[in-house]
C-alpha cells in the first residue's frame, strides 16, 4: 500500500513539474524579440525558459516554425531521460545517464565546423529546432540542447563561456563537472582550461603574439564562470549580427547587436566584441564610426580594461594619416600608453607603440618600446626585424645586421628577414651577401608581391 501511495505521488509530482514547464511555455511563445528581452530582464533566471525562448528567436530564419511541436519534443526527452534516471540520486550518475541518451541512444553529435568561419550555415548549427532536426549541432546548438532539457528537468546546469566557445557545467554548490558537449558530453578537467584559453595556434605563428591571453582578459570576459541563461541568448543575437554582417545586411546586425548589448550582463565586453569583429572588416568610414562607438562605449562601462585602448589605438593608426604630421599619431601614442599603464605584460603593445614612435620619426623611443618587447615572452622574431629597421634608420648598419641575424636564427625560414638583411647588404656594397640572400627570399617567398623588384636587384648586383 505505501509502495503504490509513493507511486501515484511521484506521478502527480512528474504531472506538476511538466504542467509547471507548460505554464512557463506560455508566457513565452506569443512574444516577440523586444518583449521577450524585456520579460527576460524582469526575470529570474530560474523563470526563464531558454528551450522556449530559443525555439521562437528561431523565427527569425524559419517564420513558419512551430514552435509548439519542438516544444513536445523536449518535453518528451526530458521525460524519457527522467524515466531512465529513476531513483539516481548521484550527479555523476544522472549526468551519465542523460550522455548516454543524447550521444549514444539518440545519436547526436557535433557538425563539422571549422574555426576561422564557424559562421558557415549557421542557422543549421546554432538554432535548436535545427539542431532537433538534424541531430547535430556546434557548441551553442548543442549546449543550448543540453541546457534546454536541463530546466525542463529541474538540474542546476549552466552555459560557460570561452573564447568563440561555450561548453556546460552541473554545479548543484556541491558538486561541480565541467562537461564538453562537443565530444559527447566529456568531463573537462581544470587542466583542460589552458587549452580553452590559449589562442589555436602554434608558437612560432604571428597571430600568437598578437592574441595571447591575459588574466585580465579573462575577468573582463567572464570565461570559464557560469553564466545566466540570458547571455545564451546575448550569444544567439551576437553571433546572428555577425553572419547578417558577412552577408552585408547591416540594418539586421545591428539590430541584434542592440538586442545582444541589452540582454547582456555584461555589456562592455559585448560592446568590445562587436568592435573587435568589425575592426576586421572595416572598409569604409561608416565601419569606422560603428567601431570607434562601441570601443568608446566600452571604455565608458569598464575604463579599466586595456584591451579596449589597445583595440582603439589599432583602430586610429590604421586609418592612414599623413605620418609628417606627428600630432596626428599623438592619439595613438597615447592609447597604447594607456594600454601598457593597465597591463604592462604584453609585447604586442610595445611593439606597435614602438611602430608609431619609428613612423613620428622617434627613433630612441620605439627601439626603447620594442626591447621592451623583446624582453616578455613569447619572444618574437619579427620584434628583432622591426629594431632592426630602427637601427637602420639611425645609420646604425652593423647593429641592424646583428638584429637581423637574430631574427634568422630563430626562424630560419623568415623570409622578410633576408629581404631586408639583403637590402643591407645592397648598400654597404657587398654584393655576394645581397645576392645569396636575396635568391634565398624568392626560394621562401616564391609568390611575392616584390618578386620583379628583387629580380632586378639581383640583376644589378650581377
Amino acid at each position: 500500500m505505501l509502495k503504490l501511495t509513493i507511486s501515484i505521488l511521484s506521478f502527480f509530482l512528474i504531472v506538476i513539474s511538466y504542467g509547471d514547464i507548460n505554464a512557463a511555455e506560455n508566457k513565452w511563445l506569443d512574444k516577440n524579440e523586444d518583449e521577450i528581452i524585456e520579460s527576460v530582464l524582469r526575470s529570474a533566471d530560474k523563470d526563464i525558459d531558454l528551450g522556449c525562448i530559443l525555439l521562437v528567436l528561431a523565427k527569425e530564419y524559419y517564420p513558419n516554425i512551430e514552435v509548439k511541436k519542438y516544444l513536445d519534443i523536449l518535453d518528451s526527452m526530458a521525460k524519457e531521460i527522467r524515466g531512465q534516471i529513476g531513483s539516481q540520486k548521484e550527479p555523476k550518475d544522472v549526468i551519465q545517464k542523460i550522455n548516454d541518451y543524447l550521444f549514444e541512444s539518440k545519436g547526436f553529435k557535433t557538425a563539422p565546423t571549422i574555426y576561422w568561419d564557424q559562421r558557415e550555415n549557421y542557422d543549421e548549427k546554432a538554432l535548436l529546432n535545427k539542431v532537433l532536426d538534424n541531430k547535430s549541432g556546434n557548441c551553442l546548438g548543442l549546449s543550448s540542447l543540453y541546457l534546454a532539457l536541463a530546466e525542463r528537468l529541474n538540474l542546476p546546469v549552466y552555459g560557460v563561456l570561452s573564447p568563440d566557445h561555450i561548453f556546460i557545467r552541473y554545479d548543484d554548490g556541491k558538486y561541480v563537472r565541467d562537461m564538453e558537449t562537443n565530444k559527447n558530453g566529456a568531463e573537462l578537467k581544470p587542466s583542460a582550461y589552458d587549452c580553452y584559453l590559449a589562442p589555436l595556434m602554434n608558437k612560432t605563428d604571428e597571430l600568437l603574439f598578437f592574441n595571447e591571453l591575459t588574466n585580465d582578459d579573462v575577468v573582463f570576459f567572464g570565461y570559464l564562470k557560469s553564466i545566466p541563461k540570458r547571455d545564451v541568448i546575448r550569444m544567439l543575437f551576437v553571433n546572428r549580427g555577425m553572419v547578417y554582417c558577412d552577408k552585408y545586411d547591416y540594418r539586421k546586425a545591428e539590430s541584434d547587436w542592440k538586442k545582444a548589448i541589452k540582454i547582456s550582463s555584461n555589456p562592455a565586453s559585448t560592446h568590445f566584441l562587436i568592435a573587435s569583429f568589425l575592426s576586421k572588416f572595416k572598409s569604409v568610414d561608416r565601419d569606422y564610426n560603428i567601431v570607434l562607438s562601441h570601443l568608446n562605449e566600452a571604455i565608458k562601462i569598464s575604463p579599466t580594461y586595456y584591451g579596449s585602448y589597445e583595440l582603439k589605438g589599432d583602430l586610429l593608426s590604421s586609418r592612414g594619416y599623413p605620418y609628417d604630421i606627428k600630432e596626428e599619431l599623438n592619439p595613438v601614442v597615447s592609447l597604447y600608453s594607456k594600454a601598457i599603464e593597465l597591463n604592462s605584460s604584453l609585447p604586442r603593445i610595445y611593439y606597435r607603440r614602438g611602430v608609431i614612435y619609428e613612423l613620428m620619426g622617434e627613433y630612441d623611443n620605439a627601439i626603447k618600446d620594442i626591447d621592451h618587447a623583446i624582453k616578455l615572452p613569447p619572444l618574437y622574431n619579427k620584434c628583432h626585424l622591426i629594431r632592426a629597421k630602427f637601427l637602420f634608420h639611425k645609420g646604425d648598419n652593423d647593429s641592424a645586421l646583428k638584429e637581423l641575424g637574430v631574427a634568422i636564427q630563430l626562424d630560419i625560414k623568415y623570409s622578410e628577414a633576408y629581404y631586408f638583411r639583403g637590402l643591407i647588404y645592397k648598400k654597404l656594397g657587398k654584393k655576394q651577401e645581397a645576392i645569396k640572400d636575396f635568391n634565398y627570399y624568392l626560394e621562401l617567398d616564391p609568390k611575392s608581391t616584390r618578386t620583379e623588384l628583387v629580380q632586378q636587384y639581383i640583376k644589378e648586383l650581377q
